[in-house]
Order: structure tokens, then sequence, then C-alpha cells
């Protein structure tokens, strides 16, 4: 089950629908008074794992722990590794 949150046009009313999102599409045909509202536009864009979209690095000492693991398994990653120490 999804959580909408939706304006009423008229009233300028914000409040959570949750439905399944099968049902969704049924549901806005029979409100049209209703509309998705995603927020403010000062509140900026949704958050996210800095990590995974790459606006932070890991740390030296993560970086140091990857290394000994790289080179303590030669062995096994012969084929190449996905790990990427480099600054």
């Amino acid at each position: 089950m999804a959580t909408y949150t939706l304006r009423n046009k008229e009233t300028d009313a914000v409040e959570d629908f949750t439905m399944k999102i099968s049902e969704y599409d049924e549901f806005m045909e029979s409100h049209p008074e209703l509309e998705r509202y995603w927020g403010n536009a000062s509140s900026g864009p949704p958050q996210g794992d800095p990590i995974r979209l790459g606006i932070t690095r890991n740390s030296e000492g993560f970086n140091d722990v990857l290394r000994m693991v790289k080179r303590n398994n030669r062995n096994f990653f012969q084929g190449g590794t996905n790990i990427n120490v480099s600054r």
C-alpha cells in the first residue's frame, strides 16, 4: 500500500491517502477536485543516501580496510574486482 499526498483544488486542504497503486488511477478519476501534492518548492529536493548519490566519499580508514581486503584476497580477485579505493 502506498501513501499519496493529495491537495484539494477548491479548499487547498492537503491530506494523505493510503491505497493500492492499482487503485490510484480510478480514485483520481472519481475525485477530480484532488491533485497530487509534492510539497513546498522551498523544501528542496527529496533527500537520498549521499554515499549512493556520490556526494560524499568513503573515509580514508574505510578505504584502508578495502585495500587490506583486496591485498589479502588477490587470488580470489584474479579476474578483476570492483573494489575501488582510489581517491
